[in-house]
């Protein structure tokens, strides 16, 4: 008999493309709180007749469930009359495809491997072998307590996929992460708490630990991090050498490394801390990282928001968004050690006094905002950040979520019903003034205050990241939140002129 399939709460599917003397199968590999990872055969039926139709497709190839979840069967079998959600396999999954002939599929000498976390349900990254979706093979397990993994935590950061310098001019690919979310510690608590998850690593193919950072590099990467990192090649190079990430007490860090293989040539920097009267800050997403200048100053802008994503549910949480200058934008460490930015040190655009029609007001605020190491702008109590920022084309893009007070027929409070509310920010990313899109794909900040910023989502559930579509037979770009339109921007068409031989 069939199963029913268990929920896929935060994890996403990947969708993988083989071919065979020709003939080419996709596969759809999809992990569940039940516990597996699933690989189903999604490819397309060929086109058929009436009487010759095609029912190939949708079979389920292999599952997958690690030893450790195997106590949760009988809870999945029979549940018993208990409030918790049983979690399994609810990380994020990483393809590492070596793929010889860049053509984008499993062919030829090929292998690929499928690396990843569990999220809530435990403590271990995997790695399966499938480069034959028919026989997948175990590679290869990391668990906290292994040896090098004293500080890992439940694995929620997703492994990025990317090439290093290793012992001189080596170029090494490897799987960078953080360390992950300390549950036992950081659950249900409304101010910092030291815990583990307070690491960054990179592993081979083989899972072999390669490079490290923690606590002992900073004395105060003491916290949670539960985010993806933020890497990037700042010398364009072909390979990576900085990271941005942010932990669960509200620091920003940047890591430095140039070669991997010499501890001398990885920095670490405590950028900001970002917490105001020793208030709860949490970050759980990577910030979103780009190159832009103002007032004739070039800087990093590293833009993120606040809020627990363990609790969104809180409504009497203070959270803010956030885009901090990194002024030291060139390849390598800082030239010096920088003095890490607090919120003394960052404008509060909250109200618009950027956008003022008064000419002192704005002028006064421009003063403060060019001399500052970047800006805040304060959410509604209990309204959280509760997705990664996006910045596209010189504007900060990013969605809230906010529980409210339901009320019944009468306007009065109900306490059997609860009312939640979605938001779409859209500001410019200098200097936080309110973007308004128009419905012809042009945009305008003339005459609006800081509801400007603000568009109301129809959803009630947790929004997700702001997602930019550019349909290729378009001169709009269209912004999606979950299955929602919610706006469309013109688009910017550069001319790119290159040669190759």
């Amino acid at each position: 008999a069939n199963a029913p399939m268990g929920d896929p709460l935060h994890t996403k599917p990947v969708s993988v493309i083989y071919e065979n003397s020709g003939v080419k199968t996709n596969v759809a590999f999809l992990m569940t709180n039940q516990g597996f990872l699933h690989a189903f055969d999604a490819t397309l039926p060929k086109a058929a007749s009436a009487t010759t139709p095609d029912s190939s497709g949708g079979n389920e190839l292999f599952a997958f469930m690690p030893k450790e979840l195997l106590s949760n069967i009988p809870e999945l079998y029979s549940p018993t009359d208990t409030a918790e959600h049983v979690y399994g396999l609810d990380g994020p999954i990483t393809r590492w495809h070596d793929d010889e002939n860049r053509d984008g599929m499993v062919n030829g000498n090929d292998t690929l491997q499928l690396i990843f976390g569990m999220r809530r349900g435990g403590y271990s990254y995997y790695s399966l072998d499938v480069t034959n979706p028919a026989q997948p093979e175990f590679k290869w397990q990391i668990s906290k307590g292994d040896i090098g993994f004293e500080n890992l935590a439940q694995t929620w950061s997703r492994a990025s996929l990317i090439s290093v310098k290793h012992n001189n001019d080596e170029k090494k690919r490897v799987l960078m992460f953080a360390g992950g979310y300390d549950a036992p510690t950081v659950d249900r608590t409304k101010k910092p708490q030291k815990a583990s998850g307070n690491a960054v690593y990179m592993v081979d193919s083989n899972g072999k630990l390669v490079w490290s950072i923690d606590d002992d590099n900073h004395r105060d990467m003491n916290y949670s991090i539960p985010s993806d990192l933020a890497i990037i090649d700042s010398d364009n190079n072909g390979v990576a050498d900085r990271a941005y990430f942010g932990d669960l007490a509200g620091q920003i860090w940047r890591v430095d490394f140039n070669d991997i293989g010499d501890d001398a040539d990885t920095v670490l920097t405590k950028l900001a801390d970002i917490r105001e009267n020793n208030g709860h800050q949490p970050i759980f997403y990577a910030p979103s990282v780009s190159l832009n200048k103002k007032y004739g100053s070039r800087y990093t802008a590293v833009a993120f928001g606040t809020g627990d994503r363990t609790q969104p549910m809180l409504d009497d949480s203070s959270n803010a968004f956030f885009m901090i200058k990194d002024r030291d934008y060139k390849v390598g460490p800082p030239a010096a050690s920088p003095t890490t930015i607090t919120r003394a040190d960052i404008y509060d655009a909250t109200d618009n006094d950027i956008g003022s029609p008064i000419e002192a007001i704005r002028d006064n605020a421009e003063e403060k905002l060019r001399n500052a190491s970047g800006w805040s702008v304060s959410l509604n109590p209990g309204e959280k950040a509760l997705s990664k920022v996006v910045t596209y084309n010189g504007k900060f893009l990013a969605t809230t979520f906010e529980p409210d007070e339901a009320v019944d027929e009468y306007g009065l409070p109900d306490p059997c019903k609860f009312a939640m509310f979605g938001r779409l920010y859209v500001m410019d990313l200098s200097d936080a003034r309110p973007i308004k899109l128009l419905d012809d794909g042009t945009e305008t900040s003339e005459g609006l205050d800081k509801t400007g910023r603000i568009t109301r989502l129809n959803s009630t559930t947790i929004p997700s990241k702001p997602v930019v579509i550019i349909p290729a037979d378009s001169s709009q770009a269209q912004i999606f939140v979950d299955k929602e339109s919610v706006v469309s921007v013109n688009k910017s068409i550069s001319t790119v002129f290159w040669h190759a031989k």
